[in-house]
Parts: structure tokens; C-alpha cells; sequence
């Protein structure tokens, strides 16, 4: 039977193998979601929306071309010391966390729950593209 102190150097090996996964991981799922959210943008382009991309590779940005009253521009940065993308732009902010999911795989959270990718470029690009439709909060 284990004592307390061999279930904590399990807990611990188990959390830096996570984190190592993570580590190794994390600009491959952030370039998979920058990729998810320029395959939208590049739609929403052809359609007359007037967006452009920018930024670093771990902060991309997303904004209009067009002069309007509110200038309105997205960031989305990766921090891999804090397993994070964080997602910022006017009157919407949050975190998806990077984290190993029950496949052994990384995958991303958004408020505990995992997210698939597609369904994490949406939820980021939705309120940014039609803030008429955001939820108040």
C-alpha cells in the first residue's frame, strides 16, 4: 500500500511528464488554431468583411482595415511557461489552458472543459466579427 509521500513522487512524475507534453506541444496546437482562424478569416475576407492578420508567432493579431468609430483589434498570445493562450480584443478576454487530456494527447480547456480546436477558432472569432450578437455580460 502506498504512503502519502510515494503518492506525492507519483502525483509530482506525473505532473512534469504533463508538463514536458505540454512544453513540447504547445506551438504545434497554437499553430493549429492560428491555421483554424485564418481558414475563417480568409473566408470572412471573401466575403467583404475587411480584416487583416499580424504580430509574432506567439502573438497574432487579428483587425479591421476599415476606419470605424471603435477601433477594434484581436490578440492572441501563447505562454508556454503558463500553459496558456490568452485570447484579448475590445470587451472580450479569456484563457484556454493547455493541458493533457484522457488520450494522452494535448489538448485544449476553455473553463475546465475540453475544446476542439475548430470550436475554439469559432468561439474566439464569433464575438471579435459580430460583437452585435456578443452576450452582455
Amino acid at each position: 500500500m502506498d504512503n502519502w509521500l510515494v503518492a506525492r513522487m507519483n502525483q509530482r512524475a506525473r505532473k512534469q511528464e504533463c508538463d514536458r507534453l505540454i512544453f513540447q506541444n504547445a506551438e504545434n496546437i497554437y499553430n493549429l488554431l492560428w491555421k483554424e482562424m485564418t481558414k475563417w478569416i480568409e473566408e470572412a475576407q471573401q466575403r467583404g468583411i475587411d480584416v487583416w492578420t499580424n504580430g509574432s508567432p506567439y502573438e497574432r493579431q487579428v483587425g479591421f482595415k476599415s476606419v470605424i468609430a471603435e477601433q477594434r483589434q484581436l490578440t492572441l498570445a501563447l505562454d508556454k511557461e503558463r500553459q496558456t493562450i490568452a485570447i484579448g480584443g475590445p470587451r472580450l478576454f479569456f484563457v484556454l489552458q493547455l493541458a493533457v487530456c484522457s488520450d494522452n494527447t494535448v489538448c485544449l480547456k476553455h473553463d475546465g472543459k475540453e475544446i476542439q480546436i475548430g470550436d475554439a477558432a469559432i468561439k474566439i472569432l464569433d464575438p471579435f466579427l459580430f460583437p452585435e450578437f456578443a452576450p452582455v455580460s
